[in-house]
C-alpha cells in the first residue's frame, strides 16, 4: 500500500459559476468534487476527488452534495468566495 498524506488548500472564486461538479463521497460524509470543466476558474487547481471543507467559512462536512451546490449557488453573485479543499496526495507527491 502507498502512504498517503492529506493536505488541505483554500481558493478564492470570482463570482459567477465555477464549474465543479459535486457528489456525495462513498467512504466519508463529505462532498466531494466529481468533475471539473476545462474552461472552469478552478481548473487546474481543483481536481476530481478533492473533499470540499467549507465555503466561505461555512464548514460543509455532512451537508451533502445537494445542500453544498445549493450553498455554493446561493452565493454564486458574491465577488469573492473561499473554497478550502482537502486533497489526498500519494506516496510521490508528499
Amino acid at each position: 500500500e502507498i502512504p498517503s498524506k492529506n493536505t488541505t488548500y483554500s481558493i478564492i472564486a470570482p463570482a459567477g459559476k465555477l464549474g465543479l461538479k459535486i457528489r456525495n463521497s462513498s467512504q466519508t460524509n463529505m462532498a466531494v468534487v466529481d468533475a471539473v470543466k476545462e474552461d472552469s476558474f478552478l481548473s487546474g487547481e481543483v481536481k476530481a476527488g478533492d473533499l470540499l471543507i467549507s465555503v466561505d467559512e461555512i464548514d460543509c462536512k455532512g451537508l451533502g452534495a445537494q445542500n453544498v451546490t445549493e450553498l455554493i449557488c446561493e452565493r454564486s453573485a458574491y465577488l469573492a468566495r473561499q473554497f478550502v479543499f482537502q486533497r489526498q496526495l500519494q506516496a510521490e507527491e508528499v
